[in-house]
């Protein structure tokens, strides 16, 4: 089964188009549990969408209140583990 980490970076790669992952988005990916949606150029619109369906895949309906609260990827991932 894969880790609570391993499906948030599924989806979250799943929602990067070409033009995200240049070669520093690229880089980034490799240790994206220390990022914010930000440092991928996802706006506040386009992350509640992700958030949206990953809250979906884990049963758990996440508020924009939440999703504003964390600083990264990794902090996506610690709420989920919490609450899922």
């Amino acid at each position: 089964m894969a880790t609570t980490n391993d499906r948030v970076l599924s989806h979250f790669l799943r929602f990067l188009n070409e033009e995200r992952m240049s070669a520093r988005g690229k880089q980034i990916v490799e240790d994206a549990r220390g990022c914010s949606l930000a440092d991928f150029g996802i706006s506040s619109v386009e992350a509640m969408e992700l958030v949206k369906d990953i809250g979906a895949d884990f049963g758990v309906e996440i508020s924009a209140e939440e999703v504003a609260s964390w600083n990264s990827l990794g902090d996506m991932t610690n709420y989920l583990d919490a609450h899922s």
